[in-house]
């Protein structure tokens, strides 16, 4: 999967050459993005007269699902521009803030690494140079093991990551806020470009990815299915804030559903992009105070292992 970085670079000067009346093929084609081998594909595929929606299912598999569900309701509306501009605005920021928050992670990481190193001193020292190493690799070996047995898998099942994200604090309302933005702007998409309320529905849950939000589209779909408003039955759906079902009734009433859809979506990126802040902010935190008392610990069990020498020492 291509960073967030790339993907913003690329999404941006995707949606510039669409602005500019660039085909899309044309548009895929242009050198300089992400997967250049799998773009070619997809170029291929969509020249052979495959609908996007084929083609990206297809060829499409290097790009976030979440994406792929954007492109598709920005293409069925004819926004497809602002959809690039728009996952160019969130890949960025997404970015930026993960940034931030790995490299102010990065220093109580090396405050362990210098304890670990510093530590062990009187071993070499007073012992030998195996012992101070059995010593720093017990400390950091461990480590090293604990970040790459949660980071590998939170990183390749995305599932997982949902799992644990539900139950930690300010990661589980920026999940929450994802969830939320993609279901409002796949529904914008989709209304915007008069498909139906059943089929908008559907997919837009699925865009998710969330269990509930997915089982919510398909409970909302079948309702607009049996020619009933969605925005009725979402007042005894608990998987929405009422806020949602309040301003998604609102727009259905006065016949500016993608309005009311597009001022939604724009709420909970904002949303997301806070609970994110402060991630970057607390989490960093709470990591280098964690190092710092357990430096504290010991050094204050090195220097007590010292002194009781000392004394037994100077014991007649």
């Amino acid at each position: 999967m291509p960073s967030h970085r790339k993907l913003a670079a690329w999404y941006h000067s995707l949606g510039q050459s669409l602005e500019a009346g660039i085909p899309l093929l044309d548009a895929l084609a242009a050198p300089g993005g992400p997967h250049p081998a799998q773009r070619m594909a997809l170029v291929a595929r969509l020249s052979a007269g495959a609908t996007l929606g084929d083609a990206l299912a297809t060829e499409g598999t290097w790009l976030p699902a979440v994406d792929v569900h954007l492109l598709l309701a920005g293409a069925a509306s004819g926004r497809l521009p602002a959809i690039c501009r728009q996952l160019a605005s969130q890949h960025e920021s997404t970015a930026r803030l993960t940034g931030r928050a790995v490299l102010a992670t990065l220093y109580p990481l090396a405050v362990v690494h210098f304890g670990a190193l510093l530590l062990p001193v009187q071993q070499l020292v007073l012992g030998s140079a195996g012992a101070y190493a059995r010593q720093v690799l017990l400390t950091l070996v461990p480590l090293w093991l604990a970040i790459g047995a949660v980071a590998i898998p939170l990183a390749r099942h995305p599932g997982l990551r949902r799992r644990v994200f539900r139950w930690l604090p300010f990661l589980s309302g920026y999940q929450r806020a994802c969830d939320l933005q993609v279901l409002a702007t796949v529904l914008e998409g989709y209304v915007a470009a008069g498909v139906g309320l059943e089929t908008a529905w559907i997919a837009a849950g699925r865009a998710t990815g969330a269990p509930a939000l997915i089982a919510l589209g398909e409970r909302l779909g079948a309702e607009a299915a049996a020619g009933r408003r969605p925005g009725a039955r979402m007042v005894h759906e608990t998987d929405l804030p009422a806020e949602f079902g309040q301003l998604y009734r609102s727009g259905e009433a006065s016949g500016k559903l993608d309005e009311s859809l597009g001022w939604l979506a724009r709420r909970h990126a904002e949303a997301a992009e806070r609970s994110l802040t402060h991630v970057s902010i607390w989490y960093p935190l709470a990591a280098f105070l964690g190092v710092a008392g357990w430096v504290v610990v010991k050094v204050v069990a090195t220097y007590a292992a010292y002194l009781n020498e000392l004394l037994k020492m100077m014991d007649p």
